[in-house]
């Protein structure tokens, strides 16, 4: 929408993608998203990606009625899934384990950093697509030799001792790479994602 160039992919902390896991309890008897049906979810909040475009964004891509409620113990007809900000994803898992939601939706990266014994007690119902943890991007109308430049530097710092070094300093990064296409697909199908949930 800015105008912006996408120049760069960024390996945050070594994860060059993420996405999002639709999770419920295991002992829930919830088996498909279509058991999500006439209940309430947690998301995170309308600008998290991983907590709510992508969970949101694709369960109406697939065709189901979501809507939001102001309290997780909302009733929601059972042709339609309601969903309920959690403002954070502690407390997404803290709504999910005290039975007051249903299910939510929940980043990869977030689930790998939860404790075991809470980890045994969540099951997954299914992902969405993968996006990029985070992009480099220059404005518009900046010299295209100059961007190819800053491309090829940022590229190769992987490559030299020196330049693993500045990767390391700059938030324990693997590296910078180009996108490749399926990861510029998924952009694409991202911004329509937006799209769908957007007010």
């Amino acid at each position: 929408i800015s105008g912006s160039q996408i120049i760069a992919r960024r390996w945050k902390q070594g994860n060059a993608s993420y996405w999002s896991t639709y999770i419920t309890l295991r002992d829930s008897g919830i088996e498909s998203l279509d058991d999500f049906l006439g209940k309430v979810l947690a998301f995170e909040s309308p600008d998290s990606t991983s907590g709510f475009v992508l969970p949101a964004g694709t369960l109406r891509q697939q065709g189901f009625t979501i809507r939001e409620v102001a309290s997780p113990n909302a009733t929601v007809a059972a042709d339609e899934i309601g969903y309920y900000f959690s403002d954070d994803e502690e407390n997404t898992v803290a709504l999910l384990l005290a039975g007051s939601v249903a299910g939510g939706g929940f980043s990869n990266l977030d689930y790998e950093e939860l404790p075991e014994e809470l980890k045994n007690e969540i099951a997954f119902i299914g992902q969405t697509i993968a996006v990029p943890r985070q992009l480099v991007s220059v404005r518009p109308g900046i010299d295209p030799l100059l961007v190819s430049k800053v491309t090829e530097l940022l590229t190769g710092l992987d490559q030299t001792e020196e330049g693993r070094l500045i990767l390391e300093n700059l938030k324990n990064t693997k590296k910078f790479d180009l996108l490749p296409p399926e990861t510029v697909a998924n952009l694409e199908v991202v911004q329509g994602l937006m799209e769908l949930v957007s007010p």
